[in-house]
């Protein structure tokens, strides 16, 4: 087990650190699910809240299945929030 530790240890040896401060760079792919969408953006804004992330974004989903808002336009809505929280987690930072 230690030597397994070890092992997992030199194999990260090197990498960098993941910038937290900054959001990661990941395409919308061609065919997503709102779902998928909610996945993709949690990882691309690691650095967000996430209790208040899903609660608007799961009103945004009510919308998509209850109302029949087109999955692509829901999604359009769930970057743009996304992108909303994050820079007003850059905002807060800055003071």
């Amino acid at each position: 087990m230690v030597a397994e530790f070890a092992e997992f240890l030199r194999t990260r040896q090197g990498e960098p650190e993941p910038d937290l401060r900054e959001p990661v760079a990941i395409p919308r792919p061609a065919e997503e699910s709102v779902i998928a969408a909610i996945r993709r953006l949690s990882k691309t804004y690691p650095m967000l809240a996430k209790d208040d992330l899903f609660n608007e974004a799961s009103s945004l989903m009510t919308q998509h299945l209850m109302h029949g808002e087109s999955g692509e336009a829901t999604i359009d809505r769930l970057e743009a929030m996304f992108k909303d929280r994050y820079e007003a987690w850059t905002a807060e930072r800055v003071r």
